[in-house]
């Protein structure tokens, strides 16, 4: 069933021995864990192997103690964002035939640049 392969791998002019590995297929022992796999896999699905919990499991009490350190302080200085509103003339389709122009309330945005000077 298994195929063996022999393979030269030392053959040169120094008249020593040359050196043969045999290589075997890989697939029989794949065909067989797979089988393995399936079986066990079956036997759960017709109840044929039932685990059932017996006692619950706990982690273990960790204690932890730190000293010293010290978080990081930033000044940062961001953009200064203002959301308004303004009445626009905005096309609204209208149920009958046509359109009618509505005057309705749009966000309006603007952003002004933080300061990049460095403070004192």
């Amino acid at each position: 069933m298994d195929k063996i392969e022999t393979v030269t791998v030392r053959d040169d002019m120094l008249n020593r021995a040359p050196v043969y590995v045999e290589r075997r297929s890989v697939l029989p022992w794949l065909i067989v864990v797979a089988l393995v796999a399936l079986g066990i896999v079956a036997a759960f699905a017709f109840g044929l192997i039932d685990i059932n919990q017996t006692k619950k499991g706990a982690l273990p009490d960790v204690k932890v103690e730190t000293s010293g350190g010290a978080l990081p302080s930033f000044d940062v200085d961001t953009a200064k964002v203002n959301v308004q509103t303004r009445t626009e003339a905005v096309n609204v389709p209208h149920v009958e035939v046509g359109s009618t122009t509505k005057d309705v309330e749009v966000p309006t945005v603007s952003v002004e640049r933080a300061d990049t000077a460095p403070k004192d």
